[in-house]
């Protein structure tokens, strides 16, 4: 046997060679170390043997245990065993526990979660069989205090909450998210590893205890807590904090001090330790550490969807210039790099010239087109059945950029109609059905399915949207959507149906961008403005307020319609920006316990605010509702808590009770007077446990009285007259004072209770129920009766195989049996 670190396992003497086979003698060397086989100058590691594998090497170890890579020789295949200390195996309860939630963990089978294949105890220590996961860890990347890449980290936690919400859905809480427990595989993909711990998580604060890494410890554990998935949300959070910041978000000498830290105050400002941070990334962050579980994501699969918004943020916010320093001095290696890539450029650009010129082409014909029936308006020739696409080639403008690159520019209104767009979205604010019913107003005045009519009816969602009618904006949207267009793709007829595809979910952040920079700017400011709509009435407040501040700080103003809806925007910034303290209120009344007060606040805004802001108030109303049945369960297990009390009250006086008639009970044997006091113990309880248990105590008094009982009226026709040094002649009798006994030479003498010993009264009465005549039944009740005197005398196996016998000779009695001495034997099926 031998033990490192808490961890016992079994020393081999001989090893084979691993590539010829030679037998060798390891049994002076220490495990894990390195020895060159003498036949064929192998370097081979001595393993140990841990039950049926074999250890190989020693991965990592902490305060529950170490992490081994092992060799399983039935399946043939290295696996990776988490072995517990000896001493966390000395709880059967809590082995039981970690064994029954290991295996729980095992069942889940999820690409981001490492798989558990099996689990056990070997020599006392609980262990856990895992699969061998070789690409690193994500606390190896933050050594010596590097930054995480924000795109990178993003990726890698999205795979982390992936898992987490995978585990949640199940009923499984992690409970030490960190750094070193997020590894990575071979294609660079994250998997949480340390499922199947959680109960030693709670168990360690049960006993008084803060378990979890104090850098990332949620402050609801760090008071005593129990664990939750949003407990993992906010170590998860602290995890992506320390990756970009280099550093944690608490720190202190040592573990309590960090506790205390984050107890005290809030973490710090993300971007200030890190600028380059997008700041939708350091808004993720910031709610995922929220001090308040209700302040933090209520679900893992509402955090996937902000992480999801900010990864696809933090990857625009990228600039190609970024790849390369600006600062390197060039040198001859690098000037072959940039003489080859110069020769690429240049074929490139004579490909880009040919497409250039065709594209030209196309446009001048659009143009010719649009000239064509400008002349034909001019010289008032009679009108004639116009193809679409003759009708939308009005107002498009060809130019060419100074690369040689054709644009494409659009006047979609102009005149009298673009004034009355903009008189009519004067009124978005204040009276968005007016602005609606203008719209609609203007629309008769187009031709049907024309790019004009597509616009009107994208422009009209707005309102719609402004009223709260979201099925009615996104119904209007699709109809734009599904119109079935005859011009080639790239046409200016386009643009409508794309925004209408893109908001209604067809039509994918990154298609979308790439289709828009064929577009005038204004068309993205638009675009922009339309998603923030959206993204106010779905609740993305954070992300809302950036799309209005980018619509309304643009100093572009042409076209006049395009940038009508302005002063609307601004209006409904300022009320989302208002908002973001009406919610930090409301959930702080929340937070301190007032649900209704807060409920009250939240619908005294609703009744002044836009109707827009449903979509806001409706996650306020989620998370106050998670607070209420936070505080609802919180309640019940304080009740609970305190009910448990007062029967563990109860339960102390009867144990107190039971020390104070051990006399009575070993030595007089005084069982009547046992049993009226048990009658009073009764009345004195408070619960109906104690009661109950109280109860039970009183039956097993009247029992013994009667096995008492039974030895006076027996032993005069069936004398016990065995040897028994104890004894010293023949049991004849029995009486409230004694036991009768026949002593050769002296006569009958009356031996006093207090001088009959456990062992004495048992053994008659096992005698009388061998002895005597009687029925099954009354002979399993006497068995029983001795069962329980010999568990008050603390002869406890003898008290099971009478209860054993009990059973045996009278099944039916398996019910009073268990009740009267339960966990003597397995329960009856």
């Amino acid at each position: 046997m031998f033990a490192q670190d808490g961890i016992r396992w079994t020393k081999l003497d001989r090893l084979a060679c691993g590539k010829c086979g030679t037998a060798l003698d390891v049994s002076e060397l220490d495990p894990f170390s390195q020895m060159v086989c003498p036949s064929c100058g192998t370097e081979q590691t001595v393993p140990a043997r841990f039950g049926t594998f074999l250890l190989v090497e020693r991965l990592g170890s902490g305060g529950m245990g170490a992490v081994y890579r092992a060799m399983d020789p039935t399946l043939g295949r290295f696996v990776a065993i988490k072995v517990m200390k000896a001493e966390m195996g000395d709880d059967p309860a809590l082995v039981e526990s970690f064994l029954r939630e290991a295996r729980a963990a095992a069942a889940l089978n999820h690409p981001n979660i490492v798989q558990i294949y099996s689990c056990g105890q070997e020599q006392g220590q609980p262990y856990i069989v895992m699969e061998l996961v070789g690409g690193g860890r994500l606390d190896q990347l933050m050594e010596g205090g590097k930054k995480v890449d924000e795109v990178r980290l993003l990726e890698i936690s999205l795979d982390v909450a992936e898992g987490l919400k995978a585990a949640n859905e199940v009923g499984l809480v992690h409970g030490d998210i960190k750094p070193a427990n997020i590894l990575f595989d071979k294609s660079g993909r994250a998997r949480i590893v340390d499922f199947g711990l959680a109960m030693f998580v709670n168990r360690q604060q049960e006993m008084g205890g803060i378990w979890g890494t104090p850098y990332y410890i949620a402050p609801e554990r760090a008071r005593g807590g129990k664990a939750d998935h949003r407990s993992d949300i906010y170590s998860l959070g602290a995890t992506m904090f320390h990756a970009l910041a280099g550093r944690p978000p608490f720190d202190g000498k040592t573990a309590a001090d960090v506790v205390v830290a984050r107890l005290k105050r809030p973490p710090p400002n993300l971007r200030e330790l890190a600028p380059s941070v997008q700041p939708q990334t350091a808004a993720l962050i910031e709610r995922m550490m929220a001090a308040d579980p209700v302040n933090r994501y209520p679900t893992c699969a509402s955090l996937l969807a902000d992480m999801r918004s900010a990864l696809a943020s933090a990857r625009a916010a990228r600039s190609p210039t970024s790849i390369v320093s600006r600062n390197k001095k060039i040198d001859r290696s690098h000037l072959i790099v940039l003489g080859a890539a110069a020769l690429i450029l240049l074929l490139a650009a004579i490909l880009f010239i040919r497409h250039s010129t065709r594209a030209a082409r196309e446009a001048e014909k659009i143009a010719r087109a649009a000239a064509e029936q400008r002349k034909q308006a001019a010289t008032n020739q009679p009108a004639r059945a116009q193809s679409q696409e003759q009708d939308e080639s009005e107002g498009v403008e060809v130019t060419k950029t100074e690369s040689g690159r054709v644009r494409i520019g659009v006047t979609v209104f102009t005149g009298e109609i673009e004034t009355e767009i903009v008189r009519a979205c004067e009124a978005l604010a204040d009276n968005p059905a007016k602005t609606f019913e203008d719209l609609g107003r203007i629309a008769t005045n187009v031709p049907a399915n024309s790019a004009r009519m597509m616009w009107l009816r994208v422009l009209q969602a707005v309102p719609l949207w402004a009223q709260g009618q979201t099925s009615q904006a996104e119904d209007l949207l699709r109809q734009v959507a599904a119109l079935p267009l005859t011009q080639r793709r790239g046409h200016p007829v386009y643009m409508p149906q794309q925004i209408a595809q893109y908001l209604i979910g067809d039509l994918g952040e990154d298609r979308f961008k790439q289709e828009r920079k064929e577009w005038p700017a204004w068309f993205s400011d638009v675009a922009g403005f339309l998603n923030g709509i959206k993204l106010a009435y779905t609740g993305n407040v954070d992300q809302a307020i950036l799309a209005f501040d980018a619509y309304t700080s643009t100093n572009r103003i042409d076209p006049a319609w395009a940038y009508a809806m302005r002063p609307a925007a601004q209006r409904w910034l300022e009320t989302l920006k208002g908002w973001k303290q009406v919610e930090r209120d409301t959930l702080s009344r929340a937070g301190a316990g007032d649900i209704d007060g807060a409920r009250a606040a939240l619908q005294a805004y609703l009744a002044s605010a836009p109707a827009f802001m449903r979509g806001p108030a409706k996650r306020a109303e989620e998370r106050i509702a998670a607070k209420e049945e936070e505080m609802r369960a919180e309640l019940e297990a304080r009740r609970e808590r305190e009910r448990l009390s007062v029967i563990q009250k109860d339960f102390d006086a009867i144990d107190a009770w039971l020390a104070e008639q051990t006399p009575l009970i070993m030595q007089q044997k005084d069982f009547r007077r046992v049993a009226n006091a048990a009658r009073d113990l009764a009345g004195r309880m408070q619960t109906e446990e104690g009661k109950a248990q109280a109860g039970i105590i009183l039956e097993h008094a009247e029992r013994l009285q009667q096995l008492r009982d039974i030895l006076g009226r027996e032993l005069r026709d069936a004398p016990y007259n065995r040897p028994d040094r104890e004894l010293g002649g023949e049991a004849v009798g029995a009486t409230a004072l004694g036991l009768r006994v026949a002593v050769p030479g002296r006569g009958t003498i009356l031996r006093p209770w207090e001088q009959v010993s456990p062992r004495l009264f048992v053994l008659l009465g096992r005698h009388l129920a061998d002895s005597v005549p009687r029925s099954a039944e009354e002979k399993a009740d006497l068995y029983l009766s001795l069962a329980i005197a010999s568990a008050y005398f603390g002869a406890y196996e003898p008290a099971s195989a009478l209860f054993q016998q009990a059973l045996e000779t009278h099944p039916p009695i398996a019910s009073a049996a268990h009740r009267l001495l339960p966990g003597s034997a397995p329960p009856a099926n």
